[in-house]
């Protein structure tokens, strides 16, 4: 929740962020009457909070409102998925430029850790931008088409995150890089769509101090929230377009001000996002 309020303060929108969960395996215990029990929950909420996807679940899982047996209306035509991984590629673009001089992907190896919607959304995107991908998930058919699709290389998911590389993608669940792992990382650049990529802040010190470029993971994954806001607002399809793209200068903002000020990127962005006593503080230039 709080991921996803500091995510929509960067994105300067006018709104906050909850979480939801449900226990239990998705390929075991996901069932309709689940989805009609979340559906009982969901229904207290105003009409124009939307759900967005996540772990385990799909669009197409989301619940219908009993009231009325239909979709919320707010549900985007748009794929929240899709705008998460066009966010994340400039955001990776972004923090290449700023290692390697260049935003051009070609040649860039990736590792993509996750390869749900995004993550296999995220590697079309870079595949098509002329990157070379390392993958790794625990369903071994989605390895088995990025293998296929993508001519991608693919590793043991709990040796991805030491896969010498450009760029490491953490696109499953958070907490993905701990004080036991992070020297293993053999990235330039971490920047991926999972919520909380550390499992303890200070795992950020032990990357700055390799060496390692972290781009803080509020302001690259925020594409999702930036459609549904815009759709549930009618907006049209380029400007929602338009604001995802506007990550790669919040983004080229946050390294800025980390170069300058001497600090890792995810503290000036937690500053900034905190200032004011603690209210979230959209910057002026992610509009």
């Amino acid at each position: 929740a709080r991921g996803l309020s500091l995510a929509c303060a960067f994105a300067g929108l006018p709104c906050g962020g909850g979480a939801l969960a449900l226990r239990g395996d998705p390929r075991r215990d996901k069932s309709t009457a689940l989805i009609a029990a979340l559906a009982d929950r969901f229904a207290g909420f105003h009409e124009t909070d939307p759900l967005l996807e996540d772990v385990g679940m799909v669009a197409a899982d989301l619940p219908d409102r009993p009231a009325t047996g239909r979709r919320p209306s707010n549900v985007p035509r748009l794929d929240p998925s899709q705008m998460t991984a066009r966010g994340l590629l400039r955001g990776i673009e972004t923090a290449v430029h700023r290692v390697r001089g260049s935003a051009d992907l070609r040649g860039c190896r990736v590792a993509i850790q996750g390869l749900g919607r995004v993550g296999m959304r995220l590697a079309d995107c870079l595949h098509d931008a002329g990157a070379e991908l390392t993958v790794a998930d625990v369903n071994p058919s989605r390895v088995a088409m990025a293998e296929k699709w993508y001519r991608a290389r693919s590793v043991a998911p709990d040796m991805i995150h030491a896969t010498r590389v450009d760029v490491l993608a953490p696109c499953a669940t958070g907490g993905v890089l701990t004080p036991a792992n992070a020297p293993e990382v053999r990235a330039r650049i971490v920047a991926g769509a999972a919520s909380g990529v550390l499992s303890a802040p200070d795992v950020r010190h032990d990357l700055t101090a390799q060496g390692v470029l972290l781009a803080p993971d509020f302001v690259v994954n925020a594409g999702g929230v930036i459609t549904l806001h815009g759709i549930s607002g009618g907006d049209a399809a380029s400007a929602i377009e338009a604001r995802v793209d506007g990550i790669r200068h919040t983004l080229s903002e946050v390294f800025e001000r980390a170069a300058r000020d001497g600090l890792p990127p995810l503290d000036v962005a937690m500053a900034w996002a905190g200032r004011n006593g603690g209210a979230p503080q959209p910057p002026k230039f992610a509009a």
